[in-house]
C-alpha cells in the first residue's frame, strides 16, 4: 500500500482508486453479513424444529392421556348404568308388592308412578292402531338392510306395548324388546313377544358389539336427560353390525303446538328435540348417512311422510320424526 501512496495524491485517479477501495470492502462486508444471516436462519430453524418436535411429542402424550381417562370414565358410566339398572328394577318389583302409596305417603306420586297407569295413559294419548299404522311406513327401509345379506337380529328399546315388535313379526324378523315397566313388559309378553326388564344401555352394553342389524327407539329418547341420549347412541352404534340401522322416532317441535302443548302432555317427558340438533349428534357419534322423516297427520289414512325436506316451524308443521341413521360398512 506504501508504494501506491504516490497515486491515492493525485486527483482523479486517486478518488478513483478510494472509491475501489471502499467498494471492495463494503462488498467483503456485506458477504460477511449474509453469511452470518444464513448461520442466524439455520440455527433459528433447527431451533424452531426442535421446538415443533418436543410441541408435537407433548401433545401427543397429553391427547392419550386425555382419551384414557374418557375412556376409564365411560368404562366407569357404562358399569354404573350397568349396576342402577338392577336397583331400578328390583326397586320398582318391590314398590309395587309393597304399595307405592304406604312408601310414599303420596297417593298423586303412586297414580303417576304406577306401570299400569302409564298403559292407560299410552292408550288415550297414543291410540295402538295409530302408532300400528306409523310404523309399517319404515318396513322398506329394514329390508333395504336385510338386503346387506345378514339375518342379524333386532332390537326395540324401549318397546312399550310392542306394536313395532309385532310388525317386524309379522314380516319374519327376529327381534327382541327392552323396557325398564314391567306392566308393559307383561303386556307384549303376553302377545308372544321377547321382552328383556332392563336398562337400555345396560342391556346394549351386554350385547356382542355388531351383533345386531337393527336398533330402535320409538318415543323414549324424549323421556331421557341429554348426557343419557348420547351414551344410547354410541352403545347402539358399538352394538350394530356395519350397515345396520338406528331408528329414532320423536315428538317434533318444529310443530310449534307439539313443542308448546301436547309434548308436555306426558308429565315423563324432559325436553322437545329439535330435528337438526338431534341429528347432529347422532352423525357426531360416527353414524353416516342419517336421513330425516317428518310426518304429517292425517285423520282419513296414513300419515304423510316426508324424507330430508327441512321445514320452517309453524303451527301445521309435521307432528313427529324419525331418524334413520345407518353405521358405515
Amino acid at each position: 500500500m506504501k508504494n501506491y501512496q504516490g497515486v491515492y495524491k493525485l486527483p482523479i485517479l486517486g478518488k478513483v482508486l478510494r472509491l475501489i477501495h471502499r467498494l471492495a470492502t463494503i462488498g467483503r462486508i456485506e458477504t460477511e453479513l449474509n453469511q452470518r444471516i444464513l448461520e442466524l436462519e439455520q440455527s433459528s430453524s433447527k431451533a424452531n424444529s426442535d421446538l415443533a418436535a418436543r410441541l408435537d411429542m407433548s401433545m401427543t402424550s397429553f391427547r392419550g392421556e386425555i382419551s384414557h381417562a374418557v375412556t376409564g370414565q365411560r368404562n366407569e358410566w357404562k358399569a354404573t348404568l350397568a349396576t342402577n339398572s338392577r336397583v331400578i328394577e328390583r326397586t320398582t318389583r318391590a314398590l309395587l308388592e309393597n304399595g307405592l302409596t304406604e312408601s310414599t305417603g303420596l297417593p298423586g306420586i303412586a297414580r303417576l308412578a304406577t306401570p299400569e297407569s302409564y298403559i292407560k295413559f299410552e292408550d288415550a294419548f297414543r291410540g295402538r292402531w295409530k302408532v300400528e299404522e306409523r310404523v309399517r311406513w319404515y318396513i322398506p327401509h329394514v329390508r333395504e338392510i336385510m338386503t346387506l345379506g345378514s339375518r342379524k337380529p333386532m332390537l326395540d328399546i324401549g318397546c312399550g306395548r310392542g306394536e313395532w315388535m309385532l310388525e317386524l313379526k309379522r314380516n319374519n324378523f327376529t327381534v327382541t324388546g327392552v323396557d325398564l315397566n314391567p306392566a308393559v313388559a307383561d303386556a307384549a309378553r303376553a302377545q308372544g313377544l321377547e321382552v328383556v326388564l332392563a336398562d337400555a344401555v345396560a342391556h346394549l352394553d351386554s350385547l356382542e358389539p355388531a351383533s345386531h342389524s337393527v336398533v330402535s327407539a320409538f318415543h323414549l329418547v324424549e323421556h331421557l336427560p341429554f348426557e343419557q341420549i348420547l351414551i344410547l347412541v354410541d352403545a347402539a352404534f358399538r352394538a350394530l353390525m356395519p350397515g345396520g340401522l338406528l331408528i329414532l322416532e320423536t315428538p317434533n317441535p318444529e310443530n310449534l303446538v307439539v313443542g308448546a302443548c301436547t309434548f308436555w302432555y306426558d308429565p315423563t317427558h324432559i325436553r322437545p328435540l329439535p330435528p337438526a340438533m338431534l341429528r347432529f349428534y347422532v352423525e357426531s357419534a360416527g353414524f353416516a348417512p342419517v336421513r330425516t322423516a317428518r310426518f304429517y297427520l292425517r285423520t282419513d289414512g296414513p300419515d304423510h311422510a316426508t324424507m330430508d325436506e327441512p321445514v320452517s316451524p309453524s303451527l301445521e308443521g309435521p307432528l313427529d320424526y324419525g331418524l334413520l341413521a345407518q353405521k358405515p360398512r
